[in-house]
């Protein structure tokens, strides 16, 4: 029955855990045709690959950095031999991804443009030019003078895909047709302020302020802090309205990962003082998060649901290497702690995923993604929406709102809960008319 509530994206029938496919009548006891398989979605198994599984790059960049800044900081022998295997692995991981990037945009651009319009799934489309910039920042250092024009064009490549995707998600915080303004903002709207600090350290690295007589590092610092202090206060006010599907969820970890960027920014700007006191509330929220208890043993609602738990601890514990540095003996503990519960996370997730793979291939479990799962009238509503193409309501069957409620995406998974109360005569007559179709 599960592959009724959701879409299967692997099929051990098939090819093994590493072939993606729709849902299907057949692998459930349900009759023919209750599955909602749209057939432009029965694309090859690259096609239906989930931007969110460029969460599994970002955790390997993530410590890239990490262990790059412990060999900096010789707090480990095996710092250096550890920053080459993750950097190595990293970018095998980047270039398999964005080759399945890029199979879905030729094959399956249906599925990849209802990811970029969905109110929460548009912020894993961050995530390539996020990843690339943090493998660029976390490379070895002996290659630092090979890769000088390289990671400058992975700075510029970045920059420029950051500033147009902002430009337009940003937008979407003002004004937005379908719940995805600032008012109804998740964990997942940090991906779109996490990419600035990032580009700071990448531009201090390769001293583009120097090179290019321009402070390139504020530029990119500013826009990044600001935003992500609307975003944080904004998802802190309307947590407990998603306490059932966010408390303890690995999204939720994204809230440090910004402010744990930042912190190294501030410490390359000479500002220890400043950077210790934003390392200071990222670990103090990392506490708080903690207690709420992270989900490593629930079922993962799509590939890469909890490599969001890498990379935010990773960029923690690479702040706390860069505190200790400017510290005495208790932060030297303190960050050598922090860098064993990040190896550890890594570790156990990529064990956790490991089970979840294997129990794929037997034919005990399945990958999913809610998003797929949507009736053919449900990704048409969404696309008209946002292209101001309005449709009539007869066109969308009363059979239509039922398939679309009963493929709704499950519990863990950050999508927006539409309410049916169209009474309100402030709201919007394309507002009204979506709620009314979805």
């Amino acid at each position: 029955s599960e592959a009724v509530s959701s879409c299967v994206l692997f099929d051990s029938a098939s090819l093994g855990p590493l072939s993606f496919v729709r849902g299907d009548p057949s692998l459930t006891n349900e009759p023919s045709g209750t599955a909602h398989v749209r057939p432009d979605m029965r694309a090859s198994g690259l096609g239906t690959v989930p931007n969110t599984a460029f969460g599994i790059a970002l955790g390997l960049g993530g410590n890239a950095i990490l262990w790059r800044t412990a060999s900096e900081a010789r707090f480990l022998d095996v710092g250096r031999s550890a920053n080459w295997i993750v950097w190595v692995v990293g970018c095998v991981a980047w270039v398999f991804f964005a080759g399945c990037l890029l199979v879905k945009m030729w094959t399956n651009c249906d599925f990849a443009l209802c990811e970029w319009l969905h109110p929460t799934r548009c912020y894993f489309s961050f995530a390539p030019h996020l990843a690339l910039t943090m493998l660029a920042i976390g490379s070895p250092q002996s290659l630092d003078e090979a890769l000088r024009p390289l990671r400058t064009a992975v700075f510029l490549a970045g920059l420029l895909a950051q500033s147009l995707a902002c430009v337009l998600v940003y937008a979407r915080w003002l004004f937005s047709p379908v719940d995805g303004d600032l008012g109804h903002a998740s964990p997942p709207y940090l991906l779109s302020t996490v990419g600035w600090p990032l580009l700071c350290v990448l531009s201090q690295a390769l001293h583009l302020e120097r090179r290019w007589d321009l402070d390139v590092p504020s530029l990119c610092f500013g826009p990044g802090a600001a935003w992500y202090s609307l975003a944080f206060v904004t998802i802190v006010q309307t947590m407990h309205s998603r306490r059932r599907t966010h408390k303890g969820a690995p999204v939720l970890f994204l809230i440090i990962a910004p402010p744990s960027v930042m912190a190294v920014a501030l410490d390359n700007f000479n500002a220890s003082g400043p950077s210790t006191a934003v390392f200071g509330f990222a670990f103090f929220t990392a506490l708080v998060l903690a207690r709420l208890g992270p989900k490593l043993l629930a079922r993962p609602s799509t590939l890469g649901y909890y490599w969001a738990y890498v990379f935010p601890l990773a960029a923690l514990a690479s702040a706390g290497l860069r505190v200790a540095e400017n510290n005495g003996k208790p932060a030297r503990v303190l960050a050598r702690g922090l860098l064993a519960v990040a190896t550890a996370t890594l570790v156990a997730v990529f064990l956790r995923m490991s089970v979840h793979l294997l129990q794929v291939a037997r034919g005990r479990a399945l990958w999913v993604d809610p998003l797929l799962n949507l009736s053919e009238s449900h990704h048409r509503a969404i696309v008209d929406t946002f292209c101001k193409r309005p449709r009539p309501r007869d066109q969308t069957t009363r059979q239509d709102r039922t398939d679309d409620r009963r493929g709704s995406a499950p519990d863990d998974f950050y999508v927006v809960e539409y309410d049916d109360d169209d009474d309100d005569d402030q709201e919007d007559d394309i507002v009204k008319q979506q709620r009314r179709q979805l």
